[in-house]
């Protein structure tokens, strides 16, 4: 079933003023999450992405995906999609770079993470059709009630030949636009969301966990001084190797998450030790 609204003049913002603000506003409606795209989206892009989730939605068993429930329709234009609302939950983000939070916590949560990246990847019925592409903190939550990691903003992803959209660590002006294993859409010059991107993501998340700052785009010196410095603290040569995959053109291993069982969390990985 498709919602169809007439406006959203009397609906709640929810937390207005958040990076969405210049592609779309989330709006609460009857214990729903309402997702609104501005009028720069590219909105036949992002109405296939959800038509895509919905077709779908019977093969993608994964309880940490908050998938789209359906399209929204204002004055009779697709306009956005609903998706479940989780009121007690807190950004990833926020998480990983709070120093109140133990870094074996934000190992956990980024454990839980890579693992719905892996699922998301492993479905029969999508095999390398189906990617989640942004992967950063701002599109994970933890929800508190639950107490399980979800992953939101599902309009980002990659499914069944959708076009390849902006992904906040694989920007244009990253290191990664010149390697040849995170391949270009030649109508847009964006990177097209794989494995490969999905693990350099991942690993830029977990990189800037240790720094205990947010970094987009490392340079390429700063990188491999920083994951010098990461040899001399301890962290496993398996997972080094993941990280350095990032910044070559050899494929990574599998990333399993239990990899992240081998890191000392008593450690002190802050970049200010170096920089």
């Amino acid at each position: 079933m498709d919602l169809y609204l007439k406006d959203t003049a009397d609906m709640e913002i929810y937390k207005p003023g958040s990076d969405l603000a210049s592609e779309a506003k989330l709006f609460l409606y009857q214990n729903k999450l309402l997702k609104i795209f501005s009028k720069n989206t590219d909105i036949f892009n992002k109405r296939y992405i959800i038509e895509q989730l919905l077709k779908n939605k019977k093969y993608i068993n994964i309880s940490g995906l908050v998938l789209p429930e359906e399209k929204v329709f204002l004055k009779s234009y697709f306009s956005g999609y609903s998706m479940p609302f989780y009121s007690n939950c807190e950004n990833i983000s926020d998480i990983l770079f709070t120093p109140k939070y133990s870094m074996a916590f934000k190992l956990f949560i980024l454990k839980e993470v890579l693992k719905i990246i892996l699922q998301v990847e492993q479905i029969p019925k999508l095999k390398d059709n189906f990617f989640l592409g942004d992967i950063y903190g701002n599109n994970f939550i933890w929800d508190k009630d639950a107490c399980v990691v979800r992953a939101v903003d599902m309009d980002g992803i990659y499914i069944n030949g959708s076009k390849a959209q902006v992904a906040f660590h694989l920007g244009l002006n990253s290191p990664f636009v010149s390697m040849q294993k995170y391949p270009k859409d030649q109508s847009n010059g964006r990177i097209i969301f794989n494995h490969n991107t999905s693990i350099a993501c991942f690993g830029i998340m977990l990189i800037n966990t240790f720094a205990g700052t947010f970094i987009p785009y490392w340079e390429n010196s700063h990188f491999w001084a920083y994951l010098n410095y990461l040899a001399t603290c301890g962290i496993p040569n398996e997972v080094l190797e993941h990280l350095a995959s990032i910044y070559l053109e050899k494929e990574p291993n599998d990333f399993y998450p239990e990899l992240l069982d081998q890191i000392n969390p008593n450690k002190d990985y802050h970049l200010t030790r170096i920089l």
